[in-house]
């Protein structure tokens, strides 16, 4: 690691993610600015005046916006720990507008949807977020937004693939990502993790189009890191997320 590299990844793991995963492999590229996004970032997520679950339900619609799989991934279990309805989370992987929301759940869903949708914003929805939320929030609902846009390209750039692994003798499947492979592998950015919503059997992997830049950031920020992890891809099922149409 130069020293731009060592002075991000020293930040990120002394701030309040404790961790490197997710756009900060792609950040490393860039260390001047990943570490100010990662201040961002943190700011956005740790640091707003919206309750935690419309803050994560904010997050999940950009995710889905963008078929960010590794973000969907992450906040999708965040929103759901944090109370977000299965049934919230549901509609909105499916790009429908969730049939039954909580008065500020449909504030939060309006604002996001519409500014993601026609770039602008009514006075309708401004004002009905203003009153709900305050001048404030509607700037940490923006700004929230701003990041995790930014999340969701880097991590489709890097084409980082949250997708679900089976036990050995898994069908091939139709991943759609184009992920580049070498002799039918692919690397791992990160140890793989049972979650919440795994079926039983069922473990999550992040399928990454770059490698963590050395190995002593691998040790640093992750729990079981070996250097040439692989997967082959014919033991990946579809990903958690559909494309939209």
């Amino acid at each position: 690691m130069n020293a731009g590299q060592k002075k991000m990844i020293d930040n990120l793991l002394a701030g309040p993610r404790g961790g490197a995963e997710g756009p900060f492999n792609v950040l490393l590229r860039s260390p001047e600015m990943g570490d100010l996004a990662g201040t961002f970032g943190a700011a956005t997520r740790f640091n707003t005046s919206m309750p935690r679950k419309l803050n994560e339900m904010a997050i999940i619609l950009v995710g889905r916006h963008w078929t960010s799989q590794f973000e969907w991934a992450a906040h999708h279990r965040a929103a759901l720990q944090a109370g977000l309805s299965p049934a919230i989370c549901d509609a909105i992987a499916e790009g429908k507008r969730p049939p039954s929301m909580a008065k500020d759940e449909e504030v939060v869903y309006n604002f996001v949807t519409e500014l993601l949708n026609t770039t602008q914003m009514s006075d309708a929805t401004f004002n009905a977020t203003k009153a709900m939320f305050g001048e404030r929030g509607i700037v940490d609902l923006v700004g929230v937004m701003g990041w995790y846009h930014t999340v969701s390209m880097l991590l489709n750039v890097d084409r980082a693939l949250a997708a679900r692994r089976t036990e050995a003798g898994a069908q091939a499947a139709q991943i759609g990502f184009g992920l580049q492979a070498s002799a039918g592998k692919v690397a791992v950015s990160c140890a793989p993790d049972t979650r919440q919503e795994s079926a039983p059997g069922t473990t999550y992997i992040s399928v990454s189009r770059v490698k963590l830049a050395s190995p002593e950031i691998d040790r640093s920020t992750t729990s079981s890191w070996p250097p040439d992890a692989g997967v082959r891809l014919n033991d990946l099922q579809r990903p958690l997320l559909p494309t939209q149409a």
